[in-house]
């Protein structure tokens, strides 16, 4: 987080919510949300596999 301090220049200035939102872009999940979107539309079936686990596998 201090990093993530260090790099905004006029920290006085900045407001809750901007600061709120760039600590989330940086610690959060929301940047990840394309990506874990991304994964489930492609993940598919294996041959071995039954569908309880790719359910399972499916809702981590």
């Amino acid at each position: 987080a201090r990093s993530v301090l260090d790099g905004i220049f006029e920290i006085e200035n900045l407001k809750f919510k901007d600061l709120k939102s760039k600590l989330e872009l940086r610690f959060g999940e929301g940047h990840l949300a394309q990506i874990y979107y991304t994964q489930f539309t492609n993940r598919k079936q294996r041959n071995s596999e039954d569908l309880a686990s790719l359910g399972a596998d499916l809702e981590r």
